[in-house]
């Protein structure tokens, strides 16, 4: 299962996000369950990041969810967003 999540940053936290994101990023893979986890930006908006993650299942993103750990970042990371959060837990299509 895939996890995409879409933050628009305040411009002036933009540096500040991404501090928070490079910080947790090792401690989140090493989650069980999850596979990786990275960042990327919309090619067009300097202030539109995604989290993309891969977890083996949706009871261990549900596990990471409710840890004091995602709890910790997640109140670091929203005091940079200039919009409420958006995400989707979605699956890989084999075509």
């Amino acid at each position: 299962m895939i996890r995409i999540v879409k933050m628009t940053l305040l411009p002036e936290k933009v540096d500040t996000f991404i501090q928070v994101f490079v910080q947790a990023q090792q401690q989140i893979q090493s989650f069980e369950g999850c596979s990786y986890t990275k960042l990327v930006k919309d090619k067009h908006d300097e202030t539109t990041y995604f989290t993309i993650s891969e977890w083996e299942d949706e009871i261990y993103l549900n596990r990471y969810r409710d840890s004091d750990f995602f709890a910790q970042v997640w109140k670091a990371a929203k005091t940079t967003f200039s919009d409420k959060a958006i995400a989707w837990s979605v699956d890989d299509v084999w075509v």
